[in-house]
């Protein structure tokens, strides 16, 4: 974690002053915990700290301003793993919906103060907050597609405009590869296919992504489809160009 300014850090101690002052040994042995993987203080420095009269802080003024959201960081950041890494402008708007949910459930621990600042906190300063978690977070998913050529140009395209999507029946459809960091050797993928006017979800899992399998598993997923099929639209790999021309769309 990036070191916090000293004044970002004055400002969470201040903040948890009144309740290190009236809390039990233990409690104060837990916020002490919290503060030092906050911060990255010692122990003993954030206990002088805490011990202070705040109007010693005046004597020295530290001119660089903290953020007054610093002291939910690691609440945020459980709230942000709960997201599966979402950014601000995503996760924020559900931080109400998924608060008391993961406190009630106990994957969360927030004082009455700390809920105030999260249900009140910006999308931009989420964003500005997780950035130093964000940079540490691996690449993304390697991308599996790969363009056709001889195949692609027999297809026939079809425009937004041939498409009704307030009609059940034009599908999106694609696959998560389960490969990991590397795509060496064989592995299995999830086939998803989601109509785009209801949002029906038939999915399925197959070993590679030869013809014979992809024929096979995209042919058990219709079965599972309680409309006809108008329209599939998908990348371009080669897995589903060879997948029912007169329906394609191309992608």
């Amino acid at each position: 974690m990036d070191r916090m300014s000293v004044a970002s850090v004055r400002e969470v101690v201040a903040r948890c002053r009144h309740d290190y002052e009236q809390a039990g040994r233990w409690e104060k042995a837990s916020i002490l915990s919290d503060l030092q993987e906050l911060t990255g203080y010692h122990r003993k420095s954030l206990v002088r700290l805490l011990g202070q009269d705040e109007r010693q802080n005046d004597e020295r003024p530290d001119r660089r301003r903290g953020s007054r959201y610093a002291v939910v960081l690691p609440q945020l950041h459980r709230l942000w793993e709960a997201t599966f890494y979402s950014c601000g402008k995503r996760l924020q708007p559900f931080i109400p919906e998924l608060l008391p949910v993961m406190l009630e459930a106990g994957e969360l621990e927030a004082t009455p103060f700390q809920q105030e600042l999260l249900l009140s906190i910006s999308a931009a300063s989420v964003d500005r907050l997780l950035a130093p978690y964000r940079r540490r977070l691996p690449g993304r998913g390697r991308a599996m597609t790969k363009p056709g050529t001889l195949l692609r140009e027999q297809i026939p395209i079809r425009t937004f405009a041939d498409w009704d999507e307030k009609r059940p029946g034009f599908f999106e459809i694609d696959l998560v590869a389960h490969c990991g960091e590397s795509t060496e050797g064989e592995y299995l993928h999830t086939l998803n296919i989601v109509d785009v006017c209801t949002g029906w979800l038939t999915m399925g899992a197959m070993k590679g992504k030869g013809q014979v399998g992809t024929v096979a598993a995209i042919d058990g997923a219709w079965k599972h489809v309680p409309f006809e099929v108008l329209g599939i639209d998908s990348d371009n790999g080669s897995e589903f160009i060879i997948m029912y021309p007169e329906n394609w769309t191309g992608g």
